[in-house]
């Protein structure tokens, strides 16, 4: 009940938000809020397998949990941790078609920050995200899944690459991805 009381707080508050005269006075829900709300509610959702009623009211809480993040990812600035929280919550309730979909709607949205290949931080979250969409793509194993993979790494490499002039300048994940890379193309090599 705690966690539908705090859904129901955070869409009143997008409500007020959705107000034209009040939109600038009402600040943005905070991330580690709702990140709470989600994983609380998938602690009580796996914690209620035994109890009936209880499972029942955490799959509606789960529903509601699910309309939030919807409600959320659905407006014209969608921040990437609400990508990665919906893939998340996804990989949790088992809806895995769904993960790789947000999880590349994560990366599309970091590649939208501002100077991020200079940003430590913001390098560690893409190579992150880029290390979770390969494994899923690798878990397939179909050439076009592995195709894309490289694609993918490739890519970050190269542009990671461009701005550190040398490669022992690059950040530590980098060098991770680069090892995907060489696992990727050994994994083509044996399909051709």
């Amino acid at each position: 009940a705690k966690y539908d009381e705090a859904i129901q707080a955070c869409n009143e508050l997008l409500d007020v938000k959705a107000t034209a005269n009040l939109a600038e006075a009402v600040p943005p829900l905070e991330e580690k809020c709702v990140r709470a709300i989600v994983g609380g509610s998938i602690e009580s959702y796996m914690e209620a397998k035994d109890d009936k009623a209880a499972l029942d009211s955490a799959r509606r809480t789960l529903t509601r949990v699910h309309a939030l993040l919807e409600r959320l990812s659905s407006s014209e600035t969608t921040e990437p941790w609400i990508w990665e929280t919906m893939a998340f919550f996804n990989a949790q309730i088992g809806k895995d078609e769904a993960v790789l979909e947000n999880l590349m709607k994560e990366y599309r949205s970091l590649q939208t920050v501002r100077g991020w290949e200079k940003d430590t931080a913001q390098v560690k979250k893409m190579c992150l995200v880029v290390k979770q969409i390969s494994q899923l793509q690798m878990e397939d194993g179909s050439k076009e899944d592995l195709s894309k993979c490289k694609l993918l790494v490739g890519g970050l490499v190269r542009k990671m690459r461009a701005v550190h002039l040398d490669d022992s300048d690059l950040p530590y994940e980098v060098a991770g991805l680069m090892q995907l890379q060489e696992e990727i193309e050994e994994k083509l090599k044996a399909l051709n």
